[in-house]
């Protein structure tokens, strides 16, 4: 159980950093779509951990749904970024419309936040007990590597 949970958290790790680098120009994330870096990292997934042919299809299949969602919800948190700027470009900024966009952001990640978890389930049911031995490794590598 404890495994699970350090692979969970690693994998979010790296899906929150690959999302935070969406505006990142440098490097295989940079210069390219969401569907772009999406189709990246799953071809870096499945080479580093030698997923067969049936993991990629599911994990083809976990990437156009995770794509989907974001291609949703991308609206509603464009709207967020408008109103940060907003706020940032008036003469004086008060507590409580910080707090509002602070709001919305938190509403934001609790709606994704179900199904987030639910492919992060699906992707590890679909990997071999060595496949998350492997995944677990190099997640904590790259932690090492960000702190």
């Amino acid at each position: 159980m404890k495994k699970t949970l350090i692979i969970a958290a690693g994998v979010l790790s790296v899906a929150a950093l690959g999302f935070a680098l969406q505006g990142c120009k440098h490097g295989p994330w940079g210069h390219h779509s969401p569907e772009q870096r999406a189709e990246y990292a799953v071809k870096h997934i499945a080479s580093k951990l030698d997923l067969n042919d049936e993991q990629k299809a599911k994990l083809e299949k976990i990437k156009d749904e995770v794509v989907a969602k974001f291609k949703e919800e991308r609206g509603k948190s464009k709207g967020m970024h408008e109103q940060a700027l907003a706020l940032w470009k008036q003469d004086t900024v008060n507590r409580a419309d910080v707090e509002k966009l602070f709001a919305g952001r938190e509403d934001h990640m609790k709606t994704m936040r179900p199904f987030i978890i639910d492919k992060l389930i699906e992707f590890h049911g679909i990997l071999t007990p060595e496949q998350r031995a492997k995944a677990a490794g190099i997640m904590e590598e790259f932690h090492k590597k960000m702190q």
